[in-house]
């Protein structure tokens, strides 16, 4: 399995991963990369920022796009996009998940 995780107008990595057996199946971990460090600096950066709105505004430039695929056939198997935004006092963790699907 090949994983690509791009930080869209800023990096790109791409990480080839084997599958281990575990409880009769097989599975992936990608656990870390030079990409979570990147991801963990830059955080404390945005953090340094004095408001929500200031963090925001950065925010609206940075998408993360991690494309999985077989690397034998170079068959798509997930493509993510995630797009970031800082939520609001007292909110605590949001998220909304959209389902692409193809357009004929």
């Amino acid at each position: 399995m090949q994983i690509l995780f791009s930080l869209v107008s800023i990096s790109s990595q791409q990480q080839d991963e084997q599958p281990r057996a575990e409880n009769g199946r097989y599975v992936y971990r990608f656990l870390c990369s030079p990409m979570c460090d990147y991801m963990k600096s830059f955080i404390g950066r945005l953090l340094e920022l004095p408001h929500r709105d200031m963090m925001n505004s950065v925010l609206e430039n940075f998408t993360i796009l991690h494309i999985l695929t077989n690397k034998a056939t170079n068959e798509l198997l997930l493509c993510i996009a995630y797009v970031l935004e800082v939520a609001q006092e007292g909110c605590g963790p949001q998220h909304h998940i959209y389902k692409l699907t193809r357009c004929s």
